[in-house]
């Protein structure tokens, strides 16, 4: 059986008021006498009459929606984030609305085009994928951004990047453990095409990374598991493989079981985010507060909306958690 979805005309001829009369009473706005107002509440629970969020953005210009974009949201580094992003804008009275761009250019783009005619008050997005010169434009088109490792233009939008902090406690940990020759296996979010941090690395530990042996791959299992296949004869010249998240590590590691390559004694590998699967697997990591990370975005969106002085801690803890695999 259909069940009828009533409006607000329908509560006003009910309850013989006029339409603005109900709507004042749905916002809790307005002049409106107790009585009146008892009347109309009455009729509205009655008809389980619910607002229309179509109708009343229109009226008050606010959708109260936050867009989420995420590459990949499998991977519980990004699971952590949009959780701390939804709790902290459910405490506000905001809802997301998530998009799951399975690493595809496409549905990235789509992704910005839907929040847009959404009307989404503001937007997190993590880790683009987009080259800049599609991602800008797009990014324009809103009005309060938050980005999450990636960096871009200040006028387009406010960004908290931490995966190169990431990188460089990695090959630290390496060095430490005795590590000449390292390899890193990234996604792209470490930044080694300008030079910057691995001048850094240069600078505090010395040659210890080679461009050639700096790889890009997809974040995945199956990438991580594919390159080392590719590059057995790796351990010929490195002693130590950096991944940029733990899914990759994992199929390295899978593959060096299968290869005969032991961790560590033939390389020491380390991943990045310190997912569960990792600790079962002992694989040595950098743990990232990922909810607190997606909780601070969320404030930073909410300063930017209401004004509210929400208090942003910056201040993130990046933990390196020591397993068997170094």
């Amino acid at each position: 059986m259909n069940k009828r979805k009533f409006t607000l005309a329908d509560v006003a001829s009910e309850a013989g008021v006029s339409v603005m009369t109900v709507s004042r009473v749905v916002n809790n706005k307005g002049e409106i006498s107790d009585e009146t107002r008892r009347q109309v509440q009455s009729i509205i629970d009655r008809m389980n009459y619910r607002p229309n969020r179509v109708a009343r953005s229109l009226v008050t210009q606010r959708t109260h929606i936050i867009g989420v974009v995420v590459p990949d949201i499998t991977n519980p580094y990004f699971a952590n984030i949009v959780r701390g992003v939804e709790d902290e804008a459910w405490k506000y009275g905001y809802n997301i609305i998530l998009n799951n761009t399975v690493e595809q250019h496409q549905r990235e783009t789509s992704a910005l085009q839907l929040l847009e005619e959404t009307e989404a008050e503001a937007l997190v997005m993590c880790s683009p994928r987009l080259p800049d010169e599609e991602l800008h434009p797009l990014l324009q088109r809103h009005r309060i951004v938050i980005v999450l490792n990636r960096d871009v233009p200040e006028h387009l939008a406010k960004t908290l990047h931490f995966e190169n902090i990431g990188l460089m406690l990695q090959v630290a940990h390496l060095v430490s453990r005795g590590c000449q020759q390292i390899a890193v296996v990234h996604h792209g979010g470490y930044d080694m095409q300008n030079g910057q941090v691995f001048e850094q690395i240069r600078q505090q530990f010395g040659d210890v990374i080679a461009l050639e042996h700096v790889h890009h791959r997809h974040p995945t299992w199956e990438s991580g598991y594919e390159w080392m296949r590719q590059h057995a004869s790796l351990c010929k010249h490195v002693d130590g493989i950096v991944c940029s998240n733990d899914l990759i590590a994992l199929g390295v590691l899978e593959a060096c079981n299968e290869l005969g390559i032991a961790i560590p004694d033939d390389i020491a590998l380390i991943g990045n985010d310190d997912i569960l699967a990792a600790r079962i697997a002992g694989l040595s990591t950098l743990s990232s507060p990922q909810y607190a990370i997606g909780k601070v975005a969320m404030q930073i969106v909410l300063n930017e909306l209401d004004d509210l002085d929400v208090d942003v801690d910056h201040k993130f803890q990046f933990e390196l958690v020591i397993r068997n695999s170094t």
